[in-house]
């Protein structure tokens, strides 16, 4: 198994992009770890809300709707300042194999500014050209 690892830092309510597609999508990819927490984790009260997504988001929020299918990884983390009792939620829905750019994106529901750390690991995962193409159109029809 071939492992692509990405780790960043996001501003509050900021999103980036994690560049994968190739022109052929010939190579595959499901989230197998995705781990968060804030900048200063002991010393700023943080409601901090991470999603991965297929498609860029028009608006950064803290809401989370697992109906939506655009959605590959949710993470919450929570902390405050005295006394320092962090707590961290990440669910990653494993079924999704995608082949296409993915974003991430961050949000302080608490209202601070504090920025959040993020780490992500990939598993990759070799498709035929039938199955680049299903994958293809899949992460196409999602983005409609």
């Amino acid at each position: 198994m071939v492992v692509k690892t990405f780790r960043g830092l996001l501003a509050d309510s900021a999103q980036e992009r994690i560049y994968l597609s190739t022109p052929k999508g010939m190579m595959g990819y499901k989230i197998i770890n995705f781990r968060i927490i804030t900048q200063n984790p002991a010393t700023v009260a943080v409601e901090g809300v991470y999603k991965i997504t297929k498609t860029e988001l028009t608006t950064i929020d803290a809401t989370i709707d697992f109906s939506s299918t655009d959605l590959l990884a949710v993470g919450f983390y929570t902390a405050n300042t005295s006394p320092t009792n962090p707590h961290v939620e990440d669910i990653i829905f494993d079924n999704q194999i995608f082949n296409q750019d993915i974003f991430i994106s961050y949000k302080d529901a608490y209202g601070s500014t504090e920025p959040g750390n993020y780490y992500i690991e990939l598993e990759t995962i070799p498709l035929t050209e039938m199955g680049a193409e299903y994958t293809t159109l899949k992460d196409i029809r999602t983005q409609s």
